[in-house]
């Protein structure tokens, strides 16, 4: 079970509900983050590593994209973490694909207030494991100036063919 989270929701009010509700519902811990960097330590002294990001528009900002983009790339020391999202339907623009990549639970909202009767079984599974899911597997080619990175895995041997070609 994951003892702690780690919240990088800077909403107040969000993250005291948030808080209230993981705690009486799940029997797991929030803790805050101001900013990546205190996110990455806080989940480095997780057993089960759990990240909470609030991924509504105007809260995902450029220190929410970077932590997203170490995470996906690989530089962060972390090679698993449960990532959960709290927020509107869509993700911004600017990290829909990223975060589709690592995302396992998304908790809606509508107004302030987070859908608890939409959180599904999966979010009590994702926060009982055991361990954490591995982040996807990246590969990344740059041949004659274009650059291609794909984190579906059958994919890989075709990415080696074209760079053997190129």
């Amino acid at each position: 079970m994951a003892d702690d989270a780690v919240a990088l929701i800077r909403d107040v009010e969000l993250y005291e509900h948030v808080e209230r509700q993981f705690a009486s519902r799940y029997g797991c811990r929030l803790r805050f983050a101001s900013c990546g960097e205190s996110a990455l330590a806080l989940l480095r002294e997780q057993r089960v590593p759990t990240l909470l990001i609030d991924s509504r528009l105007g809260q995902c900002d450029a220190a929410t994209q970077g932590l997203v983009e170490q995470l996906l790339a690989g530089t962060t020391g972390v090679s698993a973490v449960d990532v959960l999202t709290v927020g509107d339907d869509l993700y911004p623009r600017t990290l829909a694909a990223p975060l589709s990549l690592l995302t396992l639970e998304h908790l809606p909202m509508v107004g302030q207030n987070v859908r608890w009767e939409a959180v599904t079984e999966r979010l009590t599974m994702v926060l009982a494991a055991r361990r954490a899911r591995p982040l996807p597997t990246r590969k990344h080619i740059e041949a004659g100036g274009i650059h291609l990175t794909t984190y579906c895995q059958p994919f890989f041997p075709t990415i080696d063919d074209l760079l053997r070609v190129a």
